[in-house]
């Protein structure tokens, strides 16, 4: 990935100095001449294409010659003019962008590890409870020597059971969670939007049904009690 954003900096970067040269009427060989000495048309030729990259000095003189911004040239600034004011402002933009974006990251490792703090502070729900006080009872009852076990066994054969099947429940529902997180994690945002209006679509087909339903419950004979009606029925 590195490699590839090398790649289309450099080819940016080529762009731009093609395009300033071409704007003050120059021709490769007569930039050669002015910044080497010596018409070395492929060497200009290189930079452009993206091949390969002047020096942070020999930018400088190009720019210059140019008359055009180093920060435009780099991407900083959409204006190629030289303007001292919008460069300050293009590297204070990109600088501050940086950073906020490692503190965003930053803030947001520290959020989630504290929410997980938080909640793992919760007291614990009482089916919860119930469960492991009833695997401490379970396994107290394993202990006991076989007279003891007979005399308990088909309460405890039961209450066993139905710890292995909580157990089972909790373990599936979990599984889900997960899966339902990693889900989401690897769903791309159209997806997400897609998934929503499938959803609404759902719930509004379900309230047209409901409310067919009724209405049709209601469109059933109405009896006056006062009447008789309703009596003689």
């Amino acid at each position: 990935m590195a490699k590839r954003t090398d790649l289309e900096k450099r080819v940016m970067i080529g762009r731009k100095l093609a395009l300033a040269r071409e704007r003050r009427g120059m021709l490769q060989h007569e930039v050669a001449i002015e910044l080497f000495g010596v018409e070395q048309k492929n060497r200009i030729s290189e930079m452009e294409n993206g091949k390969t990259l002047p020096d942070a000095e020999l930018l400088q003189v190009m720019c210059s010659m140019y008359r055009v911004s180093v920060d435009w040239v780099l991407g900083f600034t959409i204006n190629p003019e030289l303007n001292e004011t919008e460069s300050v402002a293009g590297v204070l933009f990109n600088s501050v962008g940086d950073i906020l974006a490692d503190n965003l990251n930053a803030i947001t490792a520290q959020i989630s590890l504290l929410c997980a703090r938080h909640i793992s502070s919760f007291p614990k729900a009482l089916q919860v409870q119930l469960l492991e006080q009833s695997k401490i009872v379970a396994k107290q009852f394993l202990q006991l020597d076989r007279v003891q076990q007979e005399k308990l066994q088909p309460v405890m054969m039961d209450l066993i059971q139905t710890i292995q099947e909580c157990d089972k429940e909790r373990a599936v529902q979990f599984n889900h969670i997960a899966k339902g997180l990693e889900d989401i994690s690897d769903r791309d945002e159209g997806e997400i939007q897609e998934k929503i209006l499938q959803d609404l679509k759902s719930q509004r087909k379900t309230r047209f049904t409901q409310t067919t339903l009724l209405t049709d419950e209601k469109d059933e004979a109405q009896f006056d009690f006062f009447s008789g009606d309703a009596l003689s029925n």
